[in-house]
């Protein structure tokens, strides 16, 4: 971050979002609901995005398992966009603990006999078969996965399939609310947002929920000098957790004003009561926020704020006609 351009000492509260966990609402819902309430609080998650992404569906027709294992895909987005891609079984499986050569032990096969078939051939040394079931549908692609001691049928959805393969294809999340977890797990059954989200989305989009932690950090920056430091890394000074989330919701909000956030999308976040006691009385002359992710499936958007990877949001609290985006 370049600090050049500050013309006094700073005191500056920075928080950058951390990566979590994104699920499809019926998994809040459904029979998982253990699962993901168990995922969200191992993830620390602490706010949520509802986000608009083009949807994303297998074309069955042209999708298949050549010899060397490797998956043609064939992708509808948003029943607008098609492309296709190449992915390997081991891409798209969760396993970080995978052997080396693990791709050149899965083969394409036709069915359990030519994998045993296979599997004779090679001596018994070990391998996968992988085949494409016929309970491939637009809406998942079913794998057999043969192994010498089990066969299994391992169901695969658009969006985690290019997300774990890292396909880029432009999906252009928008974000429609921003909220913290602790209000979605108390009410999700009734959650208005997401009901409304459901109800309004268009054919040709689908909706996602993203969790989210956040670091915080605050600096000192004595100008002149362009060095500064970091104090209170993990705690920063008079903010306590609750604090701290309060601040960067609304700044999120206030930046991105979601389409379904009523509160503190037009109001002036400097003169906030929050900034007033946690910040100002604090002497803090910065308030920063940023959401940076490699992924193009965290390269948010809004109604308001173009897509892209990179959002730095900074609010000049002793100079409010300073305040920037980036």
């Amino acid at each position: 971050m370049d600090f050049s351009d500050i013309l006094q000492p700073q005191k500056i509260f920075y928080s950058h979002l951390t990566s979590g966990l994104c699920i499809r609402p019926n998994q809040i819902y459904g029979e998982y609901k253990e699962i993901i309430d168990f995922q969200v609080d191992s993830v620390n998650a602490s706010l949520y995005f509802i986000v608009e992404i083009d949807r994303i569906q297998f074309i069955p027709a042209k999708t298949s398992v050549s010899k060397d294992g490797t998956i043609k895909l064939a992708l509808n987005i948003g029943g607008k966009r098609f492309c296709e891609a190449k992915i390997t079984f081991p891409q798209i499986m969760l396993s970080n603990n995978l052997p080396p050569d693990f791709k050149s032990m899965v083969f394409g096969v036709r069915d359990v006999n030519d994998y045993f078939s296979l599997l004779k051939k090679r001596k018994y040394k070990p391998c996968t078969g992988i085949s494409l079931d016929s309970d491939t549908t637009d809406e998942q692609i079913v794998l057999n996965v043969f192994a010498p001691t089990f066969t299994s049928k391992l169901p695969l959805l658009p969006f985690r399939v290019v997300q774990e393969a890292g396909i880029n294809i432009g999906i252009n999340p928008k974000i429609l609310y921003i909220g913290q977890s602790r209000q979605i797990k108390k009410r999700a059954n009734s959650h208005e947002k997401i009901q409304r989200a459901l109800a309004e989305v268009n054919r040709d989009k689908d909706i996602y929920i993203y969790f989210f932690d956040f670091n915080s950090k605050v600096w000192l920056v004595d100008l002149p000098v362009e060095e500064y430091e970091a104090l209170d890394a993990d705690n920063p000074s008079k903010v306590d957790d609750k604090g701290r989330l309060n601040l960067v919701e609304m700044a999120l909000i206030n930046y991105f004003k979601p389409r379904y956030n009523s509160i503190l999308t037009r109001s002036n976040v400097t003169s906030n009561k929050q900034v007033e006691k946690l910040m100002k009385a604090h002497h803090y002359t910065q308030l920063i926020v940023e959401v940076s992710f490699d992924s193009e499936f965290f390269s948010f958007g809004s109604d308001e704020i173009s897509n892209k990877k990179d959002h730095l949001i900074i609010y000049q609290l002793d100079n409010p006609f300073l305040n920037m985006e980036y």
